[in-house]
């Protein structure tokens, strides 16, 4: 519902998913608008977009006001978090690379430390256990770094959770 909500789903639409009356869908959408308030002021703001920017800068633009078409009023508000969630991990991963090539990166097995995969915001590290508290540390604060380099007004922290296991499903 809250993603529905926020994309831009209308009464009728939540009025079908919840299998609830069109009043009583308009009554639901309406209270958790008045509870988060400054997405109801976002969402209202999209209206009459027609170009978006992402945080690196990637343009995409619209033919008309997203208010004239309900499904691009929609992909607006879709664009808008997708690419900033995309850019967030292109910066999370580029700067785990640049730091296991700089620092991390050993001819000798027990030292070494590979970045192996991503799979949409996680990143699967190869990495010795005695290297891995100092290394998910060191993370941390480049992330940081990089994030209030790249975006100046960045208001909220990202949470880097970090797991050790002998494979991927530990």
């Amino acid at each position: 519902m809250v993603y529905g909500l926020n994309y831009g789903m209308g009464n009728k639409s939540l009025s079908e998913r919840l299998k609830i009356e069109e009043s009583e869908a308009a009554r639901i959408k309406n209270k958790y608008f008045s509870l988060f308030k400054k997405m109801a002021d976002f969402r209202e703001s999209q209206k009459t977009t027609s170009q978006i920017e992402s945080i690196l800068g990637r343009v995409r633009h619209f033919p008309k006001n997203a208010e004239s078409n309900g499904k691009q009023f929609t992909t607006v508000i879709a664009t808008i978090v997708q690419s900033a969630a995309s850019d967030i991990v292109r910066i999370l991963t580029i700067t785990v690379n640049r730091l296991i090539e700089k620092k991390y990166h050993d001819k000798k097995k027990d030292n070494k430390v590979r970045l192996v995969l991503k799979i949409h915001d996680e990143l699967l590290i190869e990495i010795g256990e005695q290297l891995a508290k100092k290394f998910v540390k060191e993370v941390r604060l480049k992330i940081r770094q990089k994030l209030v380099e790249l975006i100046p007004d960045l208001k909220i922290e990202f949470p880097i959770r970090a797991q050790i296991g002998s494979n991927y499903g530990e």
